[in-house]
């Protein structure tokens, strides 16, 4: 361990390197003790000094030369990090780490958000200006490139302009230009668009000075008889930007940019001297007598706006092309592409895309049977390919209905074209409204409606077609103006989501809804029909639209003000989940969950509604016959919690018998016919989704054989104590269930546990069990208002002063001394099933389980080794072969290479590993 004055001393030593003052160096240094005294830093010690100083610097407000205030002490990121030996990718986990412990506030947290998309952002357009620049130029020499310190002593020659220069020159001008405007550092799109009228411009100038040396031959956008040896240069030089957008639909917005806003820019440059030696249409900047001067200036113009506005140096980027251009000479060609493409992706793939910012895309448990298969290991989600996608399959669509749309609009009794347009246009004007940011233009915002309008018909076209062939009448939902008003509303969702992502805009879920005052019960009834139309592909959209239903599902519906509470209080109760389910979502030997699926009518009927006559299924004794021609199945609960689903042949048009040799002794359990209409339908969800999440918390706690006992208390929890879920988090219900029957069974499982393995789940947050509401008191004040003030701890005091004084009684049912008492256990939800559902032992204490989420792999259980597949270094392997060895002595059971033991060798224990892991490399984990 370092000692506190050596570690003083190296703390001193960065920030004289980063030539920090003294109040800076001091405030820094007192944050990195406090944080030190009250957490166990691991790693390099030198990244964690690394984020006190940022902190410090960004608490600090410095006047720029410009007389401008920003934050960050004017911070150069980029030696800050070269300095304390960390990564991008290394520096923003450590500062989510750092935040947690330091309890930051919320700006803070936007500031790293902020810096995470501004690099997403710079980092996808150097990937597309390197593709661009190979096509029009040739490549560029890595020794010429990043070469802007020369030796003092040594006697400079002219810049010439090669192809490497040129490279350096045209990013350079783009992040110049990039940083006088605020929104284009975190509009990828806007990026893109700046970054062709660059190189749009450089194209141009090479090709009037006729500069063959760096301009490649085969460019399409070079004339077709360019090679001869009689060509006559024409009278203007082509514009390539048709050929850099490939979307048709952003051209006009790549135009509008190239032809108004960067001749601004360009204009502003040359009256500053920045540039020169360019005529009014801002050619002759490459000749030889002026090239030198334009690269050096615009170097230093970069520089001056990293020094007045701060952020990370762009230019590090060309550095790790040249590193990576370097290794292409010195490798065959068949590697050099592999080993291009493996090395950018590990320094960068973590922060492959600005989506990174708001950390919603881990696949939620549910709603993964929407998602398409990925294309490829790194799946391209970012934001500007499913931007890019929206505009292709709204390519060609106008702002109303189509043909077809019309068509089946005037085969209805009643025609809703009218009050379809009125409704747009009200909710568009409320949109634009709310819809305001400092970096959006009216323009923006405009582009962005129009958008979701078109989206809006295109999606209602899809649903309603697909209602079409599943009811064949459209009566019940044609006229339904909520039908509408809510699918709009989630198509500007998508829309303002994909955007907002990259431009890190504090819009999350459900502020859509709140402009519109729609409910999220209400909203809930549209994502599934949306995400089933297979209009939007895209994975991203489909996660987010998921943890949306996930999100109204386990708390947004279950607020105070929440609409639930009154269909609840209409039909007397809430059903169970034998009430709602479908036959294929119970849970028995063959059957695997599919979801929940029904169709748009049935979402929009009544909330309570009940198709099938209670008559059908009158209670009756054991031994009596309850068959008729409408029962199809029975389901039977055996003595281990297991439900069977137990099949009727049918004899005649009018009777049926049960065929089930192994239960003829036993009596089946009849279940009540399933409801219909809105609220069975979100208590089918819902049960589906409390299904998922515990049983993956049962597989990582090891506790499947304690699941029908925890299903059944969490049902009669939220049946018979309706109130326990009033403005709080089913998975706080959840997990005390799970303690409560471990406890009760004598389980010695702790409640610690249980919290660590739920944060394993892809929607965990520490506030689920850190802020808990405990209670509420009341207040009269002296004006005769009453006064509400809730009273929030942690999960654990909600249990002790609530939960097990509400559940003791159905608890106690399943003590040991109760064992022989017949309990009846509530059905299981089927669930989806992983090839492995619990951990396995090789030998002595070394075990092989599952990894389904990245926040489990940081768990760390008292006493074992992990190693984690394609993930964990090779030494802890070699930590788990010295375990393994304490148990079989001399036998090498795993090896971090490609090497073998000897067959003599082999031992059972090694042959089972080797095949589990084969197994677990070939396992596809959503």
């Amino acid at each position: 361990m370092v000692q506190k004055d050596e570690l003083y001393k190296r703390h001193r030593d960065l920030c004289g390197q980063l030539n920090l003052e003294e109040h800076i160096i001091q405030s820094s240094w007192d944050k990195f003790q406090n944080i030190q005294k009250n957490f166990s830093l691991e790693d390099d010690i030198m990244h964690w000094l690394g984020c006190a100083i940022f902190e410090a610097c960004q608490s600090t407000e410095t006047t720029t030369m410009d007389h401008s205030v920003v934050r960050g002490n004017c911070l150069n990121f980029t030696s800050l990090l070269r300095h304390s030996n960390l990564s991008f990718v290394k520096f923003f986990l450590n500062m989510n780490n750092w935040i947690e412990m330091a309890k930051l506030s919320n700006e803070f947290k936007e500031q790293i958000s902020h810096l995470k998309s501004t690099f997403g952002v710079a980092y996808n357009t150097f990937k597309e200006f390197k593709q661009i620049f190979n096509q029009i130029f040739i490549t560029p020499d890595p020794q010429e490139l990043d070469q802007s310190k020369t030796h003092r002593n040594r006697k400079q020659r002219p810049l010439s302009c090669t192809s490497a220069k040129v490279f350096e020159f045209i990013w350079n001008l783009f992040n110049t230009i990039k940083m006088g405007e605020p929104n284009y550092g975190s509009d990828l799109t806007k990026s893109f668009h700046v970054l062709y009228a660059c190189i749009d411009l450089a194209f141009k100038n090479a090709f009037v000075s006729d500069r063959r040396d760096i301009l490649r031959p085969t460019f399409v956008g070079l004339p077709e008889d360019w090679t001869n040896p009689g060509f006559e240069m024409p009278p203007e030089a082509p514009c390539i930007i048709k050929l850099l957008c490939k979307c048709e639909n952003l051209l006009t917005e790549a135009m509008h940019i190239k032809t108004y806003r960067f001749r601004d820019h360009l204009n502003k440059l040359l009256a500053d001297d920045v540039l020169v030696g360019a005529n009014d249409y801002f050619l002759g900047i490459f000749e030889p007598g002026v090239f030198e001067q334009n690269s050096k200036n615009i170097t230093k113009a970069y520089d001056m706006q990293l020094l007045s506005k701060g952020g990370f140096d762009e230019r590090i980027f060309m550095a790790e092309y040249r590193r990576q251009l370097l290794e292409l000479q010195q490798q065959t060609p068949v590697y050099r592409t592999y080993k291009a493409h493996m090395s950018e992706q590990a320094d960068f793939s973590v922060l492959e895309s600005p989506k990174v910012q708001r950390g919603i895309f881990q696949t939620p448990l549910t709603g993964r049977r929407f998602l398409p298969p990925k294309e490829h290991e790194n799946e391209v989600t970012d934001t500007s390919q499913t931007i890019i996608y929206l505009q292709n399959i709204l390519s060609g669509t106008r702002t109303g209905p189509s043909d077809k749309l019309l068509q089946l609009f005037e085969s209805c009794t009643e025609n809703p074209a009218d009050i379809i347009k009125q409704m747009t246009n009200n909710m568009g004007i409320t949109f634009t409204n709310a819809y305001k940011h400092k970096n959006l233009t009216e323009e923006d915002i405009e582009n962005r409606l129009q958008m979701a309008i078109k989206l809006f018909y295109k999606l209602i076209e899809s649903i309603l077609s697909n209602e079409q062939t599943i009811q064949g009448n459209l009566s019940a939902i044609v006229v339904n103006e909520g039908f509408y008003k809510l699918t709009f509303a989630c198509s500007l969702e998508i829309v303002t989501f994909v955007h907002d992502n990259q431009q890190n805009f504090n819009r999350e879920f459900p502020w859509m809804l709140t402009i519109f005052d729609i409910k999220p019960y209400h909203f809930l009834k549209v994502i599934e029909l949306i995400v089933r139309t297979k209009e939007l592909s895209p994975r991203d959209i489909i996660k987010h639209l998921s943890k949306a239903e996930e999100t109204i599902l386990e708390s947004l519906a279950w607020s105070s003000e929440s609409v639930l509470w009154d269909f609840i209080g209409v039909a007397g109760a809430i059903p169970r989940f034998v009430e709602t389910a479908r036959p294929d979502q119970i849970s028995n030997e063959t059957t695997h969950h599919t979801g929940a699926v029904h169709s748009a009518s049935e979402e929009f009927q009544s909330p309570i509604s009940n198709h099938v006559s209670r008559q059908l299924f009158p209670t009756v004794s054991a031994g009596q016959s309850v068959l008729n021609k409408h029962t199809t199945h029975l389901i039977f609960t055996d003595s281990n919690g297991q439900n069977r689903l137990i099949p009727l042949i049918e004899q005649d048009h009018s009777e049926q018998q049960v065929v089930a040799p192994e239960e003829k002794a036993k009596t089946p359990e009849v279940y009540p016919p399933r409801k219909t209409g809105s609220l069975a339908i979100f208590f089918r969800k819902f049960y589906y989704l409390v299904g998922e999440r515990l049983h993956h918390l049962c597989i990582h706690l090891d506790k499947l054989d304690l699941k029908p006992k925890i299903w059944t208390i969490f049902e009669d929890s939220i049946i018979k104590h309706t109130y326990l879920m009033k403005n709080r988090h089913l998975d706080q219900l959840l997990m005390c269930a799970v303690y409560v029957i471990a406890k009760v069974s004598q389980d010695s499982i702790k409640f610690t546990e249980v919290m660590k393995c739920y944060r394993g789940q892809p929607q965990a947050t520490s506030d689920i069990y850190r802020n808990v509401l405990l209670g509420t008191t009341t207040r009269q004040n002296e004006d005769g208002t009453v006064e509400e003030k809730e009273q929030r701890g942690d999960l654990i005091s909600f249990y002790n002063s609530t939960y097990v004084n509400e559940m003791k009684e159905e608890a106690q049912k399943f003590a040991p001394l109760n064992r022989k008492l017949n309990i009846h256990m509530s059905p299981l939800p089927a669930v989806k099933r992983n090839v492995f559902t619990s951990k396995v032992q090789v030998v002595g204490n070394v075990f092989v389980k599952p990894f389904e989420s990245p926040n489990a792999g940081r768990s760390r259980e008292s006493g074992f080794n992990h190693y984690y597949f394609n993930r964990s270094p090779s030494k802890e392997l070699q930590n788990i072969n010295r375990a393994i060895n304490g148990v079989i002595a001399g036998k090498r059971l795993l090896s971090g290479d490609d090497g073998e033991l000897p067959a003599t060798k082999k031992t059972s224990s090694y042959r089972k590993i080797q095949s589990l892991v084969e197994e677990r490399k070939s396992q596809n984990l959503q």
